[in-house]
């Protein structure tokens, strides 16, 4: 498998912008963190989120642009799912929208806070 964020060896904090996953898989484990203020993680095809094994997410959606108040934003077309389980700590300030994803949300995870 490919790692191109270099996540499993590392933590990740965003810069302000979007980021897109096209039929690609973002996946945390491991106790890894991902950060960011004035994010929007776009995604297409089959992309994925996975969230688990004591990692973190936490991300604030822009407050300006054409992506203003949304931090996660999946197309029309996507087939990807959010899996957010596994003693994870969740917290997403601004809109989820991906009308055709799945969200599995399980386990002792510390928050989940859409904005």
């Amino acid at each position: 498998m490919r790692d191109q964020l270099g996540l499993r060896s590392r933590d990740i904090e965003l810069s302000p912008g979007v980021y897109v996953l096209h039929n690609s898989d973002l996946r945390l484990n491991g106790g890894r963190k991902i950060t960011g203020t004035g994010v929007t993680i776009f995604m297409s095809g089959t992309s994925t989120i996975t969230v688990n094994g004591n990692s973190t997410i936490d991300i604030t959606a822009p407050t300006s642009g054409v992506y203003s108040g949304i931090a996660i934003f999946g197309d029309r077309d996507s087939a990807g799912d959010f899996d957010l389980s596994g003693n994870s700590g969740v917290s997403i300030v601004g809109a989820v929208y991906s009308p055709n994803s799945s969200i599995t949300y399980t386990g002792n995870n510390s928050s989940f806070t859409p904005g």
